[in-house]
């Protein structure tokens, strides 16, 4: 059996308990999007994901200036979700975001 939203694309949203992380994720969210939110406050995260199911949000406690903890994120989202289609880091001096180069570790289908 499929996951529900399996066919929706993941976004991983850095600094999402920022408020143009937590605006950013919003947004992603309400286009039907499945969203991974990471972030030092966890009561940001928390009002993040409030009102969405587990398999549209994921919220994950992370440092994300500290390499291992950005990679660990990402790591856990592909294992919950299966695939990373986009990581993005909010641009804190315009409305919208910005997508963060490809990581190839995470845009391949072999992750070894």
């Amino acid at each position: 059996m499929t996951p529900r939203g399996a066919d929706k694309p993941v976004m991983v949203v850095l600094d999402a308990d920022t408020d143009a992380g937590m605006a950013t994720a919003h947004q992603l969210l309400a286009d039907d999007r499945r969203v991974v939110v990471a972030g030092l406050d966890v009561h940001n995260l928390i009002r993040i994901s409030r009102g969405f199911s587990c398999d549209q949000v994921y919220a994950l406690v992370a440092d994300i200036h500290d390499p291992d903890q950005v990679s660990r994120v990402l790591s856990r989202a592909h294992d919950r979700f299966g695939q990373v289609d986009r990581v993005i880091y909010p641009n804190p001096h315009k409305t919208r975001y910005r997508a963060l180069p490809a990581l190839p570790y995470f845009w391949g289908t072999d992750r070894s």
